[in-house]
């Protein structure tokens, strides 16, 4: 078996297109991995890494996908967090997950 790692591919195919999203947007796989880059150095710059717990609040955009990604290049655990939970049921997860940071998009819904 053949273990191939986002970075491998990003570099074989840099200019085909990743991701697609709901929206329509398309980002390829260069644009993408200079967004995980550039968030992943930002989480570690917070201080997260693989003792770290991160929450993933965001709806299905690509921004979902890098925060997924950057959260897994710097070793961090991540808790999918549903768009449509109400604040007891974030409450709860968020203290179970023992979370460290929550990533959400500027602006969704």
């Amino acid at each position: 078996m053949i273990f191939t790692t986002f970075s491998d591919v990003a570099a074989q195919v840099p200019d085909r297109t990743a991701v697609i999203d709901q929206r329509g947007r398309q980002i390829t796989f260069s644009e993408l991995q200079a967004s995980v880059e550039r968030v992943a150095g930002s989480m570690a710059t917070l201080g997260l890494g693989q003792a770290s717990s991160v929450a993933l609040f965001a709806p299905n955009r690509v921004e979902w996908i890098i925060a997924s990604l950057a959260t897994a290049a710097i070793g961090a655990r991540s808790l999918g967090l549903n768009t449509r939970f109400r604040t007891a049921e974030l409450d709860y997860l968020l203290r179970i997950g023992s979370c460290h940071a929550i990533l959400a998009p500027d602006e969704f819904l």
